[in-house]
């Protein structure tokens, strides 16, 4: 299995293909939204039909761009897709829960 990301030009521009069969492009803008203060993060959703590629680069010019960034930007992705799945596969069990640990208590 391949490393999914490189550094492309000085070095200082990182690419990630994240998989469209794992990730949606949700995931991809609200991971990208959580770290647009430190990054600039552009996306390409229609140049690979199994891919989404993704362009990172650090908005502070003195700041290198390492590998540790990248690794952390594609666990968040993982993170913040799994979090996805799980809340569309048992929102509504959650919800109910919470109501009911919410709801006041019944007379007997």
């Amino acid at each position: 299995m391949s490393v999914p990301f490189k550094f492309e030009g000085d070095g200082n521009l990182g690419v990630i293909t994240a998989e469209k069969q794992f990730f949606t492009g949700k995931c991809i803008l609200d991971v990208s939204a959580e770290v647009s203060c430190l990054y600039h993060v552009s996306y390409d959703a229609r140049s690979n039909p199994e891919a989404i590629i993704i362009k990172i680069s650090p908005k502070d010019e003195n700041r290198r761009l390492m590998e540790a960034d990248l690794r952390d930007f594609m666990n968040k992705l993982i993170d913040h897709q799994t979090w996805l799945d799980l809340n569309k596969e048992f929102g509504e069990i959650r919800q109910t829960i919470v109501a009911e640990a919410f709801s006041p208590l019944k007379k007997l």
